[in-house]
């Protein structure tokens, strides 16, 4: 279940056993101003495995940000340390199990919600900062017992999740390159960054994932406070591979002129890439 544009932002929403999906898009329905909202509805069999492949083929495998109560925020921690889906920042709230590995901290932001009577919130909160040490922790002190923000005071919730997450612009776009995935990676690790190089500030690699042929580049410019970019490499048919683009960007003025730009360099970016990477591997 989404609401939003499919332009906006990704956030995702595991609000647990406590609300229905109906319930928790109801509550947030505001957000999707500003952010494409995602709930997923799983089918017999289907989990973890199964959300991440959706989120690799709707959103490169990359989100905004995340919210998860209970045994969503159990699953919203799996995600993270699974390592295949992305999260630049995440909200717990109540109590979970700690995830039971260290989570990756390249650029992501960790926020713990609790009440002031939860007991079992706050031993969750202790045991997560020990895989997570620099998670933040807000504590609600009017929240009652065993109760959701999204339950007890959706228009504070949406408001709280807005301040995490800040608002910005995401533009992906696939691209068919008649190179075969393994040579079209070599070629993007050799000299990462090149096509933004003249137009950014600080841009280096933030991630790079050998396995799954993700590199995520990260910098500023003089209109984006920030702009993050992924790239997935996939195998294609008959030898080709796909690359897709995804751009995270806060831009500092107009955002509808800078989103454009963003798709305008993209263009530019994979239609250089494909004729470079034919180039240098003939």
């Amino acid at each position: 279940m989404t609401i939003g544009k499919t332009s906006a932002p990704a956030v995702l929403l595991l609000p647990g056993e406590e609300l229905s999906p109906e319930e928790a898009l109801s509550a947030v329905k505001g957000m999707g101003k500003y952010y494409r909202l995602l709930l997923p509805v799983f089918e017999d069999g289907e989990g973890q495995t199964a959300l991440e492949d959706a989120l690799i083929d709707q959103c490169a495998g990359r989100l905004w940000g995340a919210y998860g109560r209970g045994s969503g925020a159990e699953l919203l921690l799996s995600l993270i340390a699974g390592g295949r889906v992305r999260i630049r920042t995440w909200v717990t709230e109540g109590a979970f199990g700690p995830p039971g590995t260290p989570l990756p901290r390249k650029g992501d932001r960790g926020f713990c919600w609790i009440g002031a009577k939860d007991k079992a919130g706050k031993k969750s909160l202790d045991a997560l900062r020990e895989n997570c040490p620099g998670v933040r922790s807000l504590t609600m002190k009017k929240l009652p017992k065993k109760k959701s923000t999204l339950v007890y005071c959706p228009k504070f919730a949406a408001g709280r999740m807005e301040k995490a997450f800040g608002q910005g612009v995401t533009i992906m776009r696939s691209a068919v390159v008649d190179v075969p995935a393994d040579k079209l990676w070599a070629e993007l690790c050799r000299r990462p960054g090149d096509l933004e190089l003249a137009r950014l500030r600080d841009i280096s690699p933030l991630d790079k994932d050998e396995s799954s042929h993700v590199l995520i580049l990260e910098g500023k410019a003089d209109f984006a406070s920030l702009w993050s970019h992924l790239i997935r490499v996939e195998p294609g048919e008959d030898g080709k591979s796909v690359c897709t683009d995804q751009i995270m960007l806060c831009p500092r003025g107009r955002p509808g002129l800078t989103a454009g730009a963003a798709k305008l360099f993209l263009v530019y970016a994979q239609l250089r890439r494909a004729v470079d990477a034919k180039r240098r591997v003939r």
